[in-house]
């Protein structure tokens, strides 16, 4: 049945095309034992603080260290200084396709934390025992959404903060 979905989708435009093979990859075995990952993540730090970092130079310019024993949720190429902070984050995200395109290797090699993963990467961010693809709603109405469902979908809002907000929000945080 997927197949001849697959075959009549040829005809529709590659934006439109992407996205119903997406969604088509959440019924299939793999893509069923994804969520099923992602549902035991649901309220994990109920009641509990979390620090969301941004990814700029400036961080630099703080005391990370400060940060070592607390939960936190990093982005994009925020891995580049993770020797220096002294610490690696608990959840990784990238929702940036040129994020993804452009440091692929360097994200698909990283193993010590839970990377989130809008599916539509895919092709360029690999699944792995670490890695979790999320259904990520790039275009849609009445924006900005924020998902109380991250499990169903997740809502483009302009910035990977948002994206890690919705996460945050799932996984319990206060």
């Amino acid at each position: 049945m997927i197949k001849k979905i697959k075959r009549k989708l040829l005809h529709l435009s590659t934006e439109l095309k992407l996205y119903c093979m997406n969604q088509l990859w959440f019924l299939t075995p793999s893509g069923k034992k994804n969520l099923k990952h992602l549902e035991k993540y649901k309220n994990m730090y109920d009641g509990q603080r979390c620090f969301i970092m941004g990814n700029g130079p400036s961080l630099l310019k703080c005391d990370l260290t400060l940060l070592k024993d607390e939960i936190t949720i990093a982005s994009n190429a925020q891995f580049l200084i993770w020797d220096q902070m002294g610490f690696v984050p608990q959840f990784l995200t990238v929702e940036d396709r040129l994020v993804a395109e452009d440091r692929k290797d360097e994200l698909n090699a990283i193993t010590k934390t839970t990377k989130i993963f809008p599916r539509d990467l895919s092709k360029h961010l690999k699944s792995s025992n670490n890695a979790i693809y999320i259904n990520f709603l790039r275009n849609y109405k009445d924006f900005p959404k924020f998902s109380d469902d991250f499990v169903k979908q997740v809502y483009w809002g302009g910035t990977v903060s948002f994206l890690n907000l919705q996460l945050a929000y799932y996984l319990g945080f206060k």
